[in-house]
């Protein structure tokens, strides 16, 4: 399926530096084409990818903060898997917050990295974009 496939490229881009084009065909038993075709759309939906031509090229996600965001995506998929809550300093308008969340799920949503899960702070379901999570236990 084309949308299984987009959005397991989309985790691959996102838990690596770069990839070729031919190891994500080879990786989703598609053609050359179809990968093309396939991040280009992704682009165009507004996740950011750059591509990288020549020797040594290839694809990945364009995040300024990349660095800073891999090993809080990490560290909450880990708390997903292990099903632990985990203390994070959110900062939001009003300044920065003490939370203790159960992380759910992550998500790439409205150009942005979000976790959704338990916020035990406000007792309900709530949504926290990854680069305000200035803190993490």
């Amino acid at each position: 399926m084309k949308l299984d496939r987009m959005l397991g490229i989309v985790h691959t881009l996102a838990n690596c530096d770069r990839i070729t084009a031919r190891e994500l065909a080879a990786r989703f038993e598609v053609g050359l084409r179809t990968i093309h075709r396939d991040i280009e759309a992704i682009g165009m939906a507004g996740i950011p990818v750059v591509t990288y031509p020549g020797s040594g090229g290839g694809i990945s996600l364009a995040s300024h903060s990349k660095d800073r965001l891999a090993p809080v995506i990490r560290a909450l998929r880990t708390a997903i898997s292990g099903r632990r809550a985990d203390r994070m300093t959110y900062h939001a308008g009003n300044g920065n917050t003490d939370r203790l969340l159960e992380p759910y799920y992550i998500a790439f949503q409205w150009s942005a990295w979000y976790v959704a899960g338990w916020c035990r702070l406000r007792d309900d379901f709530r949504f926290f974009k990854i680069n305000r999570i200035t803190r993490l236990n």
